[in-house]
């Protein structure tokens, strides 16, 4: 005997195969394929420049701290995200993005101390 491997419902009845429009099917077979390719984090070359854009809402603030791979391509290392306060919510942009490059400094100060290049940021 072979097992169940068909969805049911709560009385047991099969439950419908569910129908995508072609339009969201090939919306998500790109989906998956983008995920699967998309660039994977790397591991920080010690001799190569390292780039730190940052970037603020009006809720939150991110950096990336990015370097070159092999062949010139700048490719991301690590992430860093997190929602601000209400109090930071009410500073000026250029305020928010200072703090955002102080959050990120200080995210990746074990990455930044002592490297032969200058952070661009």
């Amino acid at each position: 005997m072979k097992p169940e491997t068909t969805p049911r419902g709560k009385n047991g009845t099969h439950l419908a195969k569910w129908d995508r429009p072609q339009q969201a099917e090939v919306a998500f077979q790109k989906l998956k394929m983008t995920i699967t390719e998309a660039p994977i984090l790397e591991n920080l070359d010690w001799v190569k420049p390292i780039i730190l854009p940052t970037d603020v809402c009006g809720f939150a603030i991110a950096g990336i701290l990015n370097d070159y791979n092999i062949v010139g391509v700048l490719r991301p290392v690590d992430f860093h995200s997190r929602r601000c306060s209400s109090a930071y919510q009410s500073y000026d942009a250029y305020d928010r993005e200072l703090l955002a490059i102080v959050e990120t400094l200080k995210q990746w100060r074990h990455y930044l101390e002592g490297t032969n290049y200058k952070v661009i940021i």
